[in-house]
């Protein structure tokens, strides 16, 4: 009995499940890992830990049935990893700054020179500190460094032959902790925009239990986030990197005419969350994400992709005009000074998006003029409410009032948002740009191979711009830099690309930008891409994410990881084209 369960639990079916089943629920974890505390969940990493759990299932899998792995993948995964153990080496062998490292800030150093110094191989603290960098350095290459790759390659091998099945069983889960999200972001929504007492006491009680208040730099993350949403995760950057991810997903429902009233509402409240961030990359991208999706419409060349499109395009406006209404300010003394022009905007949103998805609704047909119809009778009522009947000059002048108040509202938030992007002054640019500079001199310094990985915090100390020295973030790394030393301790990863090039050369770089080269060339210059576009619109909404994400990690490396799931699915995809051609 026990072993006809035993062989059942490892046929190849089971496998297969158990190896969905770890994708799926890792997934489910991502905003959980980079939020919450451990505290909350029973794993330290539970996104990484089931991720990994699906890998050796894998592994024993392609062992026990002989199941073919995707040859180039196994070659470029080996090529890369082998070039980046060869920068490390010579790396370390050039290093110049082991003199200014502490022998005391490396564990166990003492018992691993005395152990090989046993066994007869003499070893000296500089030997000892290279072996400790070099055990260190491959570790991360092959646990961290590849990890997206082992990612995409995992999800190719779930999904190769059913593309839409993987795209399905993604947007489920991708819904469920989007919901997550804006749910827990009603409280942070009430105490941003309407400055509640009872939310800000929520919001606190929650988040000294579910973050971990002031765990880095001694502030980081602090326990409440005034002026910017960041739901469930650490800080509005991370929130914001992780919606690209999941807005397109999301608009998928649009695009396949799934629940359009609901999934209208949600996603308006969703691309809310995106704008009440104010973090720069999240609302930057999300422009170019809508931008590049009115692009695709050239490129989809589908009637009822257009329409879909502008659609989302205008719940993206609604989305961004809600944003900027400050609830607050709404005088409630009286009736008449509370009809504001910020009630206006919500009002004429309001009647607007009612309008849009009614008419959405309807979209296989001539718009109803019903709707139309009630749409200017509610709004003329509006109106009239807003401005009164009797004094024309009053009109005007609310009218005047609210334009101007508009323009102000946006112009400021696009200063603030997008355009303080430019300057060292503004924001986090000065200690932002202190990284890139170090990073890029570096590069400069060792072009091919790079220093190795793990050893950019040195060279990046020594490269700091003179500005830099007085900047309150740049004092702050380099005080816990100092203090834990170069081999416990890093800046943080402010660029992706800059430190891919310091740490594995220009080579390095250009050899991990392969595989997203290989699939933009092949999605715009093969005709078999162009008509699987047309029978998965979705592709589209996916290469958006993919090209966003890749352009986030000119601000950040975080969650460089989901780049490597829309790659997977994204090769999925050009497999089951590939196959469908023969």
């Amino acid at each position: 009995m026990t072993q006809k369960l035993l062989y059942k639990l490892i046929a190849q079916e089971t496998l297969h499940k158990l190896e969905k089943y770890c994708l799926l629920i890792g997934l489910f974890f991502i905003p959980i890992t980079n939020g919450f505390s451990s505290r909350v969940h029973f794993l330290d990493d539970p996104f990484h830990f089931f991720i990994y759990l699906g890998i050796y299932l894998i592994i024993f899998e392609s062992i026990r049935y002989r199941v073919s792995i995707s040859r180039m993948a196994m070659i470029f995964i080996i090529v890369f990893t082998i070039w980046q153990i060869i920068c490390l080496i010579l790396g370390l062998y050039a290093f110049p700054y082991f003199d200014e490292m502490n022998p005391n800030q490396f564990s166990n150093l003492q018992s691993t020179i005395n152990k090989w110094n046993n066994w007869g191989i003499p070893l000296n603290t500089i030997d000892a500190e290279n072996l400790a960098f070099l055990t260190k350095g491959i570790k991360t290459i092959i646990i961290k460094s590849n990890r997206l790759f082992y990612i995409a390659f995992y999800i190719y091998h779930l999904y190769k032959n059913d593309f839409k099945k993987g795209f399905q069983d993604f947007r489920f889960v991708i819904l469920l902790i989007s919901i997550i999200m804006g749910l827990y972001s009603v409280i942070e929504l009430a105490w941003l925009k309407f400055n509640s007492p009872s939310a800000q006491a929520i919001l606190t009680f929650l988040n000294s239990f579910l973050l971990d208040p002031g765990i880095a730099y001694g502030w980081w993350p602090p326990l409440l986030w005034p002026h910017q949403l960041r739901s469930i995760f650490r800080e509005p950057s991370y929130f914001g990197i992780a919606s690209l991810f999941i807005l397109p997903f999301l608009w998928s429902y649009i695009i396949e005419k799934k629940h359009v009233v609901l999934s209208g509402f949600f996603i308006t409240y969703f691309t809310l969350m995106i704008f009440a961030t104010n973090s720069r990359t999240a609302v930057i991208l999300t422009f170019i994400a809508c931008f590049l999706l009115l692009f695709s419409i050239a490129f989809v060349r589908q009637k009822e992709f257009t329409k879909s499109v502008l659609l989302i395009e205008v719940f993206t406006v609604y989305a961004f005009g809600f944003n900027l209404i400050q609830f607050h300010s709404i005088s409630q003394s009286t009736i008449i000074s509370a009809i504001s022009p910020n009630f206006f905007i919500i009002i004429f949103s309001l009647f607007i998006l009612f309008l849009t998805i009614q008419l959405s609704q309807k979209v296989q047909k001539k718009p109803p003029m019903k709707y139309v119809l009630v749409s200017i009778i509610i709004l003329s009522v509006s109106s009239a409410c807003l401005f009164g009947i009797k004094n024309s000059d009053i009109k005007i002048s609310a009218l005047y009032t609210t334009g101007l108040k508009i323009s102000t509202q946006i112009q400021s938030y696009i200063k603030e948002n997008v355009l303080s992007v430019n300057g060292l002054g503004q924001r986090s640019n000065g200690a932002r740009y202190a990284i890139f500079y170090a990073q890029c001199n570096t590069t400069k310094e060792h072009p091919i191979v790079g220093v190795g990985n793990g050893l950019t915090s040195a060279y990046t100390y020594h490269h700091l711009p003179t500005y830099s020295i007085n900047n309150p973030e740049v004092i702050g790394w380099n005080k816990v830099l100092l203090e834990k030393g170069f081999y416990h301790s890093s800046y943080p990863a402010v660029n992706k690309y800059t430190l891919l090039a310091a740490e594995n050369g220009l080579t390095g770089l250009l050899i991990y930008l392969l595989p997203f080269i290989y699939f933009f060339v092949i999605l715009f210059t093969t005709a078999k891409s162009r008509l699987l576009v047309k029978i998965h619109p979705q592709l589209v909404l996916l290469a958006i994410s993919l090209f966003c994400l890749l352009a986030a990690g000119l601000s950040s490396a975080k969650f460089s990881e989901l780049t490597g799931i829309l790659l997977g699915l994204l090769f999925c995809a050009l497999h089951v084209s590939r196959n469908n051609q023969n």
